[in-house]
Formats: C-alpha cells, structure tokens, sequence
C-alpha cells in the first residue's frame, strides 16, 4: 500500500492532469490540504516536498506552492519496465507520464524495438538480461536503472555495498580473532552480488580471511550445509552475514538447536528484514532500503535527463536504515 503522502501526490497530479489545479496558479495552502485530507500538517508537507522534488509543483519562498506550467503541459513519455508483479504496487505512486511495461512484455525483439517511441526508460531492478537490452538501446534514448549500478548507465540504488561494509567492519574489529562469513545463493542476483563486494572489500581491508558459503535452495539441505560448515566452529564466537533474507530461518534456526548466544557466541545480519521478534525468536540486526526514495531520485534523474537538465552524479546511492537488533 502506497504511503499516504504519496496517496495524496496523486490525487493532486490528478487534478493538475484534468484542469481542477491550473498551470502557473497557487496550490491551496497548506493547513487547508492538511484539513481536507485529513492529515497532520506534517503529512502535507512531504507531499509538497515529492511533488516539488519531480518538478510537479514549484516553491516560492514567502509566496506559496504553484503548479508547475511545464508539468503541467508535459507531454513527454517514459517507459517504467518492472517485473508484472511490481506493477500494481508501483502504479500507485504519484509519478507523471510513465507507462508501465513488464519484462515479459518484452521478451521479442520487435517489442524492444518499439521502445524508441518513448522519451526515456526507467529500468526497475533488472537483471543481466535487461540490461543486454538496456545497452542496445543506449544511444538511443536516456535511460536509468533503478537499484542497479552499471558504470556505463546512470543509475540510482540503494547502497547495498555501502551497508555490507560498514556492519562488516565495525564486527571485524570488534571480534579481531573471529573468521567472518557469507551466506550467499548462486542465483541470488545482481544485488547479492554487491553485498557480498561490500563484504570482501571489508574482509580484505582488515586483512582477514573469509569464506563465501553457496547455500541451495531447499530449507533442510540449507541446514545441512550450515551443520557441515559451522558444528565444528562451535566454542568460538562466529561472524555470519547473509546476503539475502532467505537464509536466515534456517541459521535462527541453526543456532538455537546449537545452544549459541546472540551477540556472545555469534553474530548475524541479514538485509530487508523487518520482521518483529516474534517471527524468527529474535530481532535480526539488518538493513531496510526505501523504495520511495529510491524511486523518487528514479524518477527525477530520468526527467533531467529527458529535458536535457544536468542530471548531476551518474550514479546515487541512497544509505538504507539500519536496524540494530540481537544479533
């Protein structure tokens, strides 16, 4: 479910869209949006903010908020290409003049081709296929990827290296004696595959060895391999990451049945895991990237890039939020 100052974005894009809100004119102020919405002032206020922030709106100081006369006639066209199963989720964000493509739309090569009709092209997490396609398009048209990094492409993500480094490095001098470890699947993806550089750039500056553990798919043939890479390290304080959320069950699990103690015996974070401690026994220590955020910068860098504006850094990286749990 869309945010409720995203909620309230789009009802405003709305109504600028059909006339009821015209280019160059005043936006109410903000304690009567507030009152109609039924929100705190602090709600509106982010929402002018996003709106401001994708050029929808502008802001003068002393004066008020307007509606954007060039928002409001734009009439370029961005492709926004998603996995089918995003697309309901994304369809409610407040972004203007997008239109939602899945990958699987685009598995023909007369259907890539027909990509050059759009202004520019919003790429939602794609993998190494897309962004074979992303490439044969690039002189074609401006396009970003979204929660990528590809040194030729601008791109905005969250800095999934960034956090696998810094909570690697803080344990790895905390525990000076202990092997560090990375839990990580074979087809976990591009973005597993920055975490676990994250990973090895700390282990390497520390000067300590690491192994990296390929983990299957299978919940019982994880436990196995955990068993078989850990029973043996019991009585010593281990130093375990995960690079995707999907093996941390079976470790929770492992290392209750070993009779370890968090933050004692051992040490573990994961990424996207924001479950409360009744799920897994314990609050897992992990990181929580923002979407909105992310998408947001998304979808600003590919509109400069269309009305040929400085776009500024090739590739942003957004920090996501830490939690520091139990473990």
């Amino acid at each position: 479910m869309a945010k409720r100052y995203i909620e309230i974005a789009k009802i405003i894009r709305d109504r600028i869209e059909s006339g009821v809100y015209k280019a160059g004119e005043p936006l109410a102020s903000r304690p009567e949006l507030a009152r109609e919405f039924g929100v705190a002032r602090a709600t509106v206020d982010r929402c002018i903010e996003f709106l401001v922030s994708n050029g929808t709106l502008l802001s003068r100081q002393g004066s008020g908020t307007y509606v954007n006369a060039d928002a409001a006639r734009d009439t370029r066209k961005i492709a926004f290409v998603c996995a089918s199963g995003s697309m309901g989720q994304l369809r409610s964000d407040a972004f203007a003049k997008l239109f939602f493509l899945s990958y699987e739309q685009l598995k023909n090569q007369s259907s890539r081709a027909e990509l050059v009709k759009y202004d520019g092209i919003l790429w939602y997490r794609p993998e190494e296929r897309a962004i074979e396609w992303a490439a044969n398009l690039k002189s074609k048209l401006p396009q970003v990827l979204i929660n990528r990094t590809v040194d030729e492409f601008h791109c905005v993500s969250t800095d999934h290296k960034g956090a696998y480094k810094e909570i690697t490095s803080e344990r790895l001098k905390l525990l000076p004696r202990v092997y560090p470890f990375l839990l990580r699947h074979a087809t976990d993806g591009l973005v597993s595959s920055y975490r676990e550089k994250g990973f090895v750039e700390a282990c390497r500056e520390a000067g300590r060895f690491y192994e990296v553990i390929s983990m299957p798919d299978e919940f019982e043939e994880k436990m196995s391999v955990l068993k078989e890479h850990f029973d043996a390290h019991t009585g010593k304080p281990l130093l375990v990451v995960s690079a995707s959320l999907s093996h941390s069950g079976a470790f929770i699990l492992w290392a209750r049945d070993a009779g370890l103690k968090w933050k004692k015996d051992v040490y573990y974070s994961d990424f996207d895991n924001n479950y409360e401690r009744g799920v897994w026994g314990v609050k897992v220590s992990s990181y929580i990237q923002n979407d909105q955020d992310v998408l947001t910068a998304s979808v600003r860098k590919i509109v400069n890039l269309v009305s040929g504006k400085n776009a500024g850094e090739k590739h942003i990286l957004i920090f996501p939020r830490r939690i520091n749990g139990e473990t």
